[in-house]
């Protein structure tokens, strides 16, 4: 999904370089709106209602029609992309994901359970939400930079 509204999008921008900057703007707004919300999130386990969860097909095709996963693609193409170089950008985006999602998936499913155990209280998980969201606003920095052209 990221490769394809990447290509799509990069048509876009070379016709309406505008759109670039705004989406750019609006990826910013949403990972700070997600950092926000991941931050008040409150502890998973007092909501607790067991529904069965999809199967890997599922998840596949509910992708395309995630407004997160949508808004996710759009908004890291956007932040992550200059006019100058944007399928070299697109093609380091892409193979990122890619090894960043494999290693951070192992790293959830090896540490998920042990975090789960060693975080009971809801103070505990207000911090891990707050350090959490807290981290995703810093990622905004270096999109930031990339626009303003500081290093």
């Amino acid at each position: 999904m990221l490769a394809l509204l990447g290509i799509g999008l990069a048509s876009v921008f070379f016709k309406y370089p505008m759109v670039h900057l705004i989406l750019k703007y609006i990826g910013i707004s949403y990972m700070l709106f997600l950092a926000w919300k991941i931050a008040n999130a409150g502890n998973p386990k007092a909501k607790s209602s067991l529904k069965r969860p999809m199967t890997f097909m599922q998840g596949v095709l509910f992708q395309w029609v995630n407004p997160k996963g949508i808004l996710f693609a759009v908004s890291v193409i956007a932040a992550f992309t200059t006019q100058e170089t944007i399928v070299a950008n697109l093609i380091f985006i892409v193979l990122a994901n890619i090894f960043v999602g494999m290693a951070a998936l192992g790293v959830w499913l090896l540490l998920g359970r042990a975090m789960q155990r060693l975080i009971q209280s809801d103070r505990q998980v207000l911090i891990f939400n707050i350090a959490m969201a807290l981290l995703l606003a810093l990622s905004v920095i270096p999109i930031m930079t990339m626009e303003f052209g500081y290093t």
